[in-house]
C-alpha cells in the first residue's frame, strides 16, 4: 500500500517512545522496530505511523522510508502538517512507566485524548509508547489552529470509521489494541536482544578465561602456543628467526612454604606486571603455569639482541618486591632457545629452552644461558650419538612399553599405548625425550618408526593368540613419519605380517603433522581410515589447537596433554579449559582420552566433565609386555561409575 502522509483522509496515529534505551538497544537504527510497525499497520491498511524516540522520528512518505534527525522527542511529519503537543504525550506514557499499566487521560479540555501503555520485557518496565487521537474541542482555551486540527482529525476518524462501517470508538478501540501489540512486541524484541547480548557477554568471557591466565591475566599456555605457531610459520616464510626465553623464579617454592600462597601470588602478579612492560610491541609474555613465563621475541634481529633482552628481564626481576609489609629479593633463571637452528616444531624448541634454563640453574641461578647440543643428558658429539642410534636398532637395544588405557566409566581396559625405550649398553634406560630428536634430524626416525610399528602390531597379535581380550593397541608418528610417501603402505604391511584387524592399530599423531600441505595431510589421513585404522589427535592443548579447523579430517579420538590434566584440580584455567575440549569434542562425536592421570581427584574431575578414557601413573605406569598381560580382565581400582 501507499502511505501518504499529507492526505488528511487517513487517521493519524503517533507513538511517542518514552525510555529511549530500549529503543537504542532494540535497534540502533530502529529499521527493525519500523519494519514491526509497518506489519501491524499494513496488516490493518489504513492508519499513517510515525515513530519517534531518541532523538529521531521514522517516517513512512509514498512507500519512501526515511530517518531524519530532529530535536523534538515527538517530530513533526512531512514538514510540519501536523504538530504535537509533546508534554501530552510524555505525560501520559510517563504515567503508564510509573504504574506499570495502560492508562486514557484527556488534555486540553478533551480536545486531545492519550492512551498509554507500559512496555513489558522480563517482568520489567522498560518503557511506554503512547497514542493520540483527536476531539471535537470541549473548551476556547485552545487556539484557533489547534481547536482546527482536532476538529480535522475527528472527522479523519469519523469517515474512516464510516468506511468501515464502524463507529468512530470502534476505531479508536482497534488503534489501542494495536498499541498494545506493539508493546508486546517491543517487549519481545528487547528480551530477545537482552538474552543474545547476555550469550555475547559470557562467550566472551569464557574465551578470555580459556586463553588468559586467572592469576596474572597474562596469555596461557593455549594462547602462546597458538601465537607461537603463527609467529614459526611467519618466520619460515620470511627466512627469521624467532626466540624462545623460559623464565623460571628462583626458589620459589621457599617463598611459598615460609610467607604462604598468597605472598607467592601477589609476587607472581608483580613480576607478570614489570615483564609485560619490559618488552616490545609484539613480543609476547605468558604464564605456562607455576613460576614459570615464557617469553617469545617474533623481531629478534641476532643473538646480541637475544641476550640483551634475556639481561633486561634479569634485572627487573631483581628489583625488590614489596608484598604487604614485606621486601622480597628474587631472581630468576632463563634459558634460550631459537627456531629454527635449535629445533622446527614447538614441542622441541620448548624443551631446547628448558634443558638451557636448568643448565643456567646448575650455574649458580641468576643467569641465562642459550642452549646448546653438549646440554643433552647423552655425551658426545652428534655423529656418535648416531652411530649408537643404529647399533640399538640392529643390535635389539630398542625394545616397547605399554601402558594400560581404561574407560573411566566403566573402569574397564580399553586399550594400550607403545611407547619406545633405549636400553644403552653404557648409560642404561635412555627416555625417548633425549634420543628421539636426533633420530628425526638425522631420518633415523624413519627406520625406528617402521620397526615400532611392526613390533607393536605382533605383541597384540600374540596376546590375542593367548586368549586375552582383543584391545587397540596405539602408535605414535612423528612428524617426518606422518610425511613420508610410503606411510600407508608401511601400515599395511605391518598388519598383514602380524594378521591383526586394522580395527586393533590406532596411530597418535600431533597436531603439527597436519598443518601446512593439508591436502596431502587430508589423503593420508583418509586412506589410513579407509583401511580401518583409528586416528588419535594427541597432546591436544599444546598447539594450535583449533577444533574447528581439525574437525575436516577423519579424526576419531583427542587426547588432551598431560601439562593441562597436572593442574587440573588446582588451576581453574585448565579445569575450564579440559572441560570445553570435552564438550566441543563430543559435539563432534569424538572420543576423549586425557594423559597423565596421577591422583584420585583429576579422575573424578575427569569424569565429571564427561571424559571417555584416561591414563597415566594413577593406571599404571609403562610395562613390559610380558607384564602388561596382568592389565587383561581386570578392572581399575576405583568406583565406577553409578
Amino acid at each position: 500500500m501507499s502511505w501518504d502522509l499529507s492526505d488528511l483522509n487517513r487517521s493519524r496515529i503517533l507513538l511517542d517512545a518514552i525510555g529511549s534505551q530500549c529503543l537504542v538497544e532494540v535497534a540502533s537504527s530502529l529499521q527493525e522496530l519500523l519494519n514491526t510497525a509497518v506489519a501491524i499497520y499494513e496488516a490493518n491498511g489504513d492508519y499513517a505511523v510515525a515513530l519517534p524516540g531518541s532523538g529521531y522520528c521514522q517516517t513512512l512518505h509514498a512507500a519512501c522510508r526515511r530517518l531524519c534527525d530532529t530535536t523534538d522527542h515527538v517530530s513533526a511529519l512531512n514538514s510540519g502538517l501536523w504538530h504535537c503537543h509533546e508534554s501530552c504525550w510524555n505525560q501520559a506514557a510517563k504515567v503508564a512507566l510509573e504504574n506499570g499499566a495502560p492508562v486514557d487521560l484527556e488534555y486540553c479540555n478533551g480536545g486531545l485524548s492519550v492512551y498509554a501503555v507500559p512496555i513489558k520485557a522480563d517482568d520489567e518496565v522498560i518503557g511506554a509508547i503512547s497514542l493520540g487521537y483527536g476531539a471535537a474541542p470541549q473548551g476556547k482555551r485552545q487556539q484557533a489552529a489547534i481547536a482546527e486540527r482536532y476538529r480535522l482529525e475527528a472527522q479523519v476518524v469519523q469517515k474512516t470509521a464510516a468506511a468501515h462501517s464502524q463507529q468512530p470508538e470502534q476505531v479508536i478501540a482497534h488503534a489501542k489494541g494495536q498499541l498494545r501489540l506493539m508493546a508486546r512486541l517491543l517487549a519481545d524484541i528487547y528480551s530477545r536482544h537482552r538474552r543474545v547480548q547476555a550469550l555475547k557477554e559470557s562467550q566472551v568471557r569464557l574465551q578470555h578465561l580459556a586463553h588468559h591466565d586467572s592469576l596474572t591475566g597474562l596469555p596461557n599456555r593455549l594462547l602462546f602456543y597458538d601465537r607461537l605457531h603463527l609467529a614459526m610459520i611467519r618466520a619460515h616464510r620470511a627466512d627469521r628467526q624467532v626466540a624462545l626465553l623460559l623464565l623460571d623464579v628462583d626458589r620459589f617454592k621457599t617463598i611459598n612454604d615460609t610467607l604462604g600462597h598468597d605472598a607467592g601470588d601477589g609476587l607472581l602478579q608483580e613480576l607478570a606486571k614489570r615483564l609485560h612492560a619490559t618488552l616490545r610491541e609484539g613480543d609476547t609474555v605468558a604464564r605456562l603455569g607455576g613460576d614459570e613465563f615464557v617469553v617469545m621475541l617474533e623481531q629478534s634481529a641476532s643473538t646480541a639482541d637475544v641476550a640483551q633482552v634475556a639481561a633486561k628481564l634479569l634485572q627487573v626481576l631483581a628489583v625488590p618486591v614489596l608484598i604487604g609489609e614485606r621486601q622480597l629479593q628474587v631472581t630468576g633463571s632463563i634459558g634460550v632457545s631459537v627456531y629454527p637452528q635449535d629445533a622446527s616444531d614447538m614441542e622441541g624448541l620448548l624443551k631446547c629452552a628448558d634443558t638451557a634454563m636448568y643448565r643456567a640453574k646448575d650455574e649458580g641461578r641468576n643467569n641465562y644461558r642459550f642452549f646448546s647440543w653438549d646440554m643433552v643428558p647423552l655425551q658426545g658429539d652428534s655423529s656418535m650419538l648416531e652411530i649408537d642410534l643404529h647399533e640399538a636398532l640392529l643390535g635389539d637395544q630398542l625394545v616397547l612399553h605399554y601402558q594400560p588405557r581404561f574407560a573411566l566409566g566403566s573402569g574397564h581396559l580399553v586399550g594400550a599405548e607403545a611407547l619406545l625405550r633405549w636400553y644403552h649398553p653404557r648409560l642404561g634406560l635412555v627416555e625417548p625425550a633425549d634420543f628421539l630428536p636426533l633420530a628425526e634430524r638425522t631420518g633415523l626416525i624413519l627406520a625406528i618408526g617402521e620397526w615400532v610399528m611392526g613390533s607393536a602390531c605382533r605383541q597384540n597379535r600374540a596376546w590375542q593368540q593367548a586368549g586375552h581380550t582383543a584391545i587397540p593397541v596405539s602408535v605414535n608418528l612423528s612428524e617426518r613419519q606422518f610425511r613420508q610417501q610410503s606411510l600407508v603402505d608401511m601400515v599395511r604391511l605391518a598388519l598383514q605380517e602380524a594378521e591383526l584387524s586394522p580395527a586393533h592399530l590406532e596411530l597418535e599423531l600431533k597436531e603439527s603433522c597436519l598443518m601446512g600441505d593439508t591436502d596431502s595431510a587430508m589423503a593420508t589421513l583418509t586412506s589410513l581410515r579407509s583401511m580401518g585404522v583409528s586416528l588419535v589427535l594427541d597432546d591436544f592443548g599444546t598447539g594450535y589447537s583449533s577444533l574447528s579447523y581439525l574437525r575436516r579430517f577423519p579424526i576419531a579420538k583427542l587426547k588432551i596433554d598431560r601439562s593441562l590434566v597436572r593442574d587440573l584440580t588446582t588451576d581453574p584455567n585448565d579445569a575450564a579449559v579440559t572441560a570445553s575440549a570435552v564438550a566441543l569434542a563430543h559435539t563432534m562425536r569424538l572420543r576423549v582420552v586425557a594423559a597423565g592421570v596421577e591422583t584420585q581427584d583429576q579422575l573424578q574431575l575427569l569424569r565429571r566433565q564427561g571424559c571417555d578414557e584416561g591414563q597415566g601413573l594413577f593406571y599404571g605406569r609403562p610395562v613390559s609386555a610380558q607384564d602388561f598381560e596382568q592389565f587383561f580382565g581386570t578392572l581399575a581400582q576405583y568406583p565406577a561409575a553409578g
